[in-house]
């Protein structure tokens, strides 16, 4: 007589390992029974849908050694599929059997802007969400277009008005030989080599050419933001990201 089949499942999860069987070896003492060992055993898993797995359970839910125990459980498997954490929009690749956890989705969201509707059961584009990163884009792109002209860093941008402050009070005062005042002014003369009158003029006519300049960078700063504020509470992402590049390409130009 023929060895029956016997079924093997994994000594971890109980899942079923050949589902197909393979062929017990008969005991060497005794050839018509077969040789079952731990975690398998002789009963055949059952029929299997899509993502469904067979796996063996005792009757308290663990993996028993023996086959004679328990029973084939059907259960969920979407292992190596891609899910979506509702919460952070990141792909999760499934790794373990059973059901999905609730916080994920098998739907892929369609912008980095959306938020998951749980009384939708779907991805709702944020408008707001995707509004404020435009406009911070916008800002970022003033910044850039300031960098141009003027040298960012801490402290500069007061060093910048205190220079001008005083360059504007020394020429108040008639360009007085006597520059001890005015040290923002003689620090200027010393490092370019100008005379205190001509190094004064100089920072003037800077800061006159900044402040034209900066008038421009703001004003396209301000429209740029105010066109992304105002489009309807139904633009989409290509209407946004419209409007953000309009504003980010006039300050470039700037």
């Amino acid at each position: 007589m023929g060895m029956p089949q016997i079924f093997d499942y994994h000594p971890d999860t109980g899942e079923c390992l050949s589902p197909a069987g393979r062929t017990a070896r008969p005991d060497e003492e005794n050839p018509a029974i077969p040789v079952v060992p731990g975690f398998s055993t002789l009963d055949a898993p059952p029929p299997l849908g899509p993502n469904q797995a067979a796996v063996r359970r005792d009757a308290d839910g663990n993996v028993p050694r023996d086959g004679d125990v328990g029973g084939w459980q059907v259960v969920e498997d979407f292992r190596d599929e891609v899910y979506y954490d509702t919460t952070t929009r990141e792909p999760v690749t499934i790794e373990a059997l059973g059901p999905i956890d609730a916080s994920l989705t098998d739907q892929k969201p369609a912008t980095d802007f959306d938020s998951w509707d749980g009384a939708a059961g779907a991805w709702a584009f944020d408008v707001a969400a995707a509004k404020k990163a435009a406009k911070a884009s916008v800002d970022a792109a003033a910044g850039a277009a300031s960098t141009k002209y003027i040298t960012v860093g801490d402290g500069q941008e007061g060093r910048y008005q205190l220079k001008a402050q005083q360059a504007d009070a020394y020429k108040a005062a008639g360009y007085p030989a006597d520059t001890s005042p005015y040290p923002m002014v003689q620090a200027e003369a010393d490092a370019t080599g100008a005379s205190p009158q001509a190094a004064c003029d100089n920072i003037i006519s800077i800061r006159d050419q900044w402040v034209t300049v900066a008038a421009k960078i703001e004003k396209e700063r301000i429209a740029g933001k105010l066109a992304i504020d105002t489009l309807p509470a139904a633009a989409t992402l290509s209407d946004i990201k419209a409007a953000r590049d309009a504003a980010t390409t006039a300050l470039d130009g700037i």
